[in-house]
């Protein structure tokens, strides 16, 4: 998992969340767009693991994107960010050649 990650031109830690703390708060990830911190439960599988990071990314490119004046509710706003997340991981996996080309033309 990387360390950072850059949203909107903002670089977010990605650290490791406790389990007993991501149980309490009945999350496996969570988007701490104040401190620029993504937190992700330990313990997941690595293909849960990194769905859960996308997710987490998801979140913050949606604050940094504007959406927020949209006056959009926090339920549409992660039923928008899990609609995306599932799209975009299987774009992703059945996809290696577009993956490749995206990397190559936009560095």
């Amino acid at each position: 998992m990387p360390a950072t990650v850059v949203v909107g031109g903002l670089v977010y830690e990605v650290v490791k969340w406790s389990k007993a703390d991501a149980e309490k708060a009945e999350a496996w990830g969570q988007c701490h767009k104040d401190d620029l911190r993504i937190t992700i439960k330990e313990g997941l599988h690595i293909q849960q693991e990194a769905r859960v990071l996308l997710h987490e990314v998801m979140h913050a490119a949606h604050m940094s994107g504007g959406v927020r004046e949209l006056d959009v509710t926090a339920d549409a706003e992660e039923r928008l960010v899990d609609v995306l997340t599932f799209q975009i991981t299987a774009i992703i996996r059945h996809n290696p050649a577009l993956v490749a080309y995206l990397q190559a033309a936009l560095r």
